[in-house]
């Protein structure tokens, strides 16, 4: 819906108006984004003193991101207070604003009670006394929009409000009593030693994976990384820390059959990215001369450019079978002496029989173990535990309910955040104070009425208004009894395509009486009128395809048949014709000429033109309020929601 508001004639299409990122290759590729550090070209290591970009790297994203209005961060939990100003200084210095983020709409989604990031919470305050005198750049510009539909256990509604309890601290004596009985032992008979399982630890993972390749019962690859390192670096012992090399190891084990994962961002775009999983299924050319490590990944768009891309016969494989070879990465011996480095050549894989809970925020699988021993910190039961889409598929070793942990810090900040709740401002007026004494009127060509109806009704605009006007509803005599709406009355126009009729509706509420109703057509033209007690309303739409000067007739002939003079009057509707271009001035002097005025002159279309018109009748414009333009997301077209003052209920 964004791109689709914010496309603009004229601009280049390969400049995005909306960024999509994530601080991981894993939840970068799932959205179909970037990561934050290459979208925005941010440093692998920062401290608190902001590096600037170089002239020429500045420049280069300056044009690239020339159009960015939003930028979207996914799996907010994950990113540091750090990064997050790192963030909000690079936006400034890309677009030479200081203002927050540049002036960039930054939407931040995720859950703040899953793993926190490595490093402060985006909601901390720095280390650094200077910067902490400065404010949360969090807390002064970030208000809260709650998502209450869980799509991961969608088909286990009491599994996923029973998480939503652990993942806010509020479990029950029966919520414990169900996991309790998910508990399984290694030596139990129903025990699924084959599914994902969850540890705390690496080393608990480690013990687990060997285990595992060992029971498979073939033939076991061992693949030693190549080393180069300088010469004066030539009796330094590197270190077996993964960690230390750049999350490569030393010595790779591995057969057909084991499960893997990936441990370095290959290619984010093309899905190879750090957390990627999936089963061996060959060694390429052989396994006394491994080149080419052949993965079938869980996802099967995962790699695909990558296999189209290699020279490899893999015909006689299966689609999603892709080729993993051996990667160089430099890491440091030491962070002051940043020339000293050293070089290694090794598979990006690890096994993945069973993964840390670092490494499975994001993932969701039909079968899985967790295990609850060693410490859990606050979030960590809550996102292994979350994992499984449904309470059958999970089971649990050594359950301990004294390790579902929450951070006391977030639920300060949840707790903040829902005291300040704000509504997008698009709707700030649905909670004007006055809204009990004005009329709220609102107008949409709905582009089907009957496709988009189930839209309608969760509207927040439909409930909040007195009556509702559609245009282009498209719906049929037939259908009319299936377009109710709880507590309103309403008068369906239908379509017929033998008289070029597109539809119009009108919904009123019950406590409002309507005198008459009448409906009028032409030639590509559709008029109802409305009288209420107050005034007459008259719903409008013109075909594009009616030329100008036939429709200027038939308003002319509106004018003299309706007697719009002895009362107040509202017209309103698509006119399809834009009020903001040259070809506007004839129809405003006519309506003009009968006291009538547009209240509107803001664009009401995506593509930036004002079709959908509301005039009031000179005796009307004393009780005008407010008039608001904001989109649709079921709708090329806006919702124009016009405002007047009541002089009593009706």
């Amino acid at each position: 819906m964004a791109n689709r508001e914010l496309r603009e004639v004229g601009t280049e299409p390969d400049k995005p108006k909306i960024l999509l990122t994530a601080p991981t290759g894993t939840a970068a590729f799932n959205i179909n984004g970037c990561t934050i550090h290459s979208a925005l070209q941010l440093p692998t290591k920062m401290d608190d003193t902001y590096q600037k970009l170089s002239d020429s790297t500045c420049n280069r994203l300056r044009v690239q991101l020339a159009y960015l209005k939003i930028l979207i961060i996914d799996e907010i939990s994950m990113v540091s207070s750090g990064v997050f100003n790192y963030v909000d200084k690079r936006l400034q210095q890309i677009k030479d604003l200081t203002q927050p983020f540049g002036g960039i709409t930054v939407v931040a989604v995720g859950d703040l009670y899953q793993l926190r990031p490595v490093g402060k919470y985006v909601f901390e305050l720095s280390s650094n006394i200077m910067l902490r005198f400065a404010g949360s750049v969090w807390q002064s510009n970030f208000y809260l929009i709650e998502l209450r539909q869980i799509m991961r256990q969608k088909d286990d509604s009491a599994f996923a409000a029973l998480l939503n309890r652990i993942r806010k601290g509020q479990q029950t004596m029966d919520d414990i009593k169900i996991l309790q009985d998910r508990g399984v032992n290694s030596s139990d008979q129903n025990y699924n030693r084959k599914a994902l399982h969850i540890y705390a630890t690496n080393i608990q993972t480690d013990e687990h994976n060997n285990d595992r390749l060992t029971e498979l019962a073939k033939p076991i690859v061992q693949l030693t990384r190549r080393e180069q390192k300088p010469v004066s670096l030539e009796n330094y012992t590197v270190s077996d820390n993964p960690s230390h090399t750049g999350g490569l190891v030393k010595t790779l084990r591995l057969c057909v059959g084991a499960r893997v994962m990936i441990i370095r961002n290959i290619d984010v775009q093309d899905g190879l990215v750090n957390g990627a999983q999936g089963q061996i299924i060959d060694f390429l050319p052989s396994l006394d001369n491994v080149q080419a490590i052949l993965v079938k990944f869980d996802k099967p768009n995962i790699g695909q450019t990558a296999r189209n891309a290699s020279t490899l016969n893999l015909n006689i494989y299966e689609k999603n079978v892709v080729p993993i070879s051996r990667i160089d990465v430099q890491f440091s011996t030491s962070f002051k002496r940043t020339g000293l480095t050293i070089t290694w050549t090794q598979f990006p894989l690890k096994l993945a029989f069973a993964c840390t809970i670092h490494k499975v925020q994001g993932l969701s699988v039909d079968e899985l173990v967790v295990s609850f021993k060693k410490k859990f910190s606050g979030g960590q039961a809550y996102v292994a535990l979350s994992r499984c889409r449904t309470i059958q598929g999970l089971q649990i070793l050594d359950f301990d309910p004294q390790k579902i942990l929450q951070n006391s810090s977030v639920k300060r900040e949840m707790a903040r955040l829902q005291e300040n709740v704000r509504l997008p401002s698009p709707y700030i007026f649905l909670y004007n104070p006055l809204s009990c004494r004005v009329w709220t009127i609102s107008l949409l060509n709905a582009r089907s009425l009957r496709l988009h109806f189930n839209d309608v009704l969760k509207d927040p605009i439909t409930k909040s208004s007195d009556l509702l006007m559609y245009t282009e509803t498209n719906t049929y005599n037939h259908q009319a009894n299936m377009m109710n709406i709880l507590d309103y009355k309403q008068e369906i126009v239908p379509k017929d395509t033998d008289k070029k009729r597109h539809g119009l509706a009108c919904y009123w509420r019950n406590t409002i009486s309507c005198a008459r109703k009448l409906a009028f057509e032409g030639q590509n033209i559709e008029i109802l009128q409305m009288d209420f007690k107050d005034f007459m309303i008259i719903l409008l739409y013109r075909s594009p395809s009616l030329p100008l000067s036939l429709f200027m007739s038939d308003l002319k002939d509106l004018f003299s048949s309706l007697d719009v003079y002895q009362q107040r009057t509202i017209i309103l509707g698509d006119f399809n014709v834009d009020a903001l271009g040259d070809n506007y001035t004839q129809l405003s002097e006519l309506m003009g000429r009968h006291n009538f005025t547009n209240i509107n002159s803001v664009k009401t279309h995506i593509q930036g033109s004002c079709l959908d018109h509301v005039y009031l009748s000179s005796d009307l414009l004393t009780t005008y309020h407010a008039c608001y333009a904001h989109p649709s997301y079921y709708s090329d077209h806006f919702h124009v929601t016009l405002q007047l003052q009541r002089s009593q209920w009706i």
